[in-house]
């Protein structure tokens, strides 16, 4: 008898489970709040470092690009393409859309044999400038 007194102490199975699930779902939902946020990319508030990204990234694609065509593209709708003739192991499309830079004007492309650029104007989208209005660009050489 001592040993059901002890037993009929203790809550019902049913609020044991209850408060279980409520503890669950709130520690599951802390958790998952907060590597929601590790996870989630978000654009850069900066336009001169969303602008080095976007380079960046697209100067991959141009690597990538070289690698399988072994030139340059003549301009950046060839990695749009999903083929290009005169290249055997193309495997494009390598880029989704057009690149913009962080103030939503178009990046340059300049592609030779030997080497190609991208450029960005910079916030006023001319040619040379300081700051914010200063030009980024990324070299891709061939290394042959």
């Amino acid at each position: 008898m001592g040993l059901m007194k002890k037993f009929s102490k203790l809550p019902s199975l049913d609020s044991r489970l209850h408060v279980f699930f409520w503890l669950f779902f709130i520690g599951f939902g802390v958790i998952g709040s907060f590597f929601g946020r590790l996870v989630t990319i978000r654009e850069p508030k900066s336009p001169v470092l969303f602008t080095q990204i976007i380079l960046r990234e697209n100067k991959e694609a141009i690597r990538i690009y070289f690698s399988h065509c072994n030139r340059f593209p003549v301009d950046l709708d060839e990695l749009l393409a999903k083929e290009v003739k005169d290249c055997k192991y193309h495997n494009g499309p390598y880029i989704k859309r057009l690149p913009i830079d962080g103030w939503g004007n178009n990046i340059i492309y300049v592609g030779s044999s030997e080497r190609a650029e991208l450029i960005s104007f910079g916030e006023d989208g001319v040619l040379g400038g300081r700051g914010l209005k200063a030009d980024l660009s990324e070299v891709i050489g061939s290394k042959k």
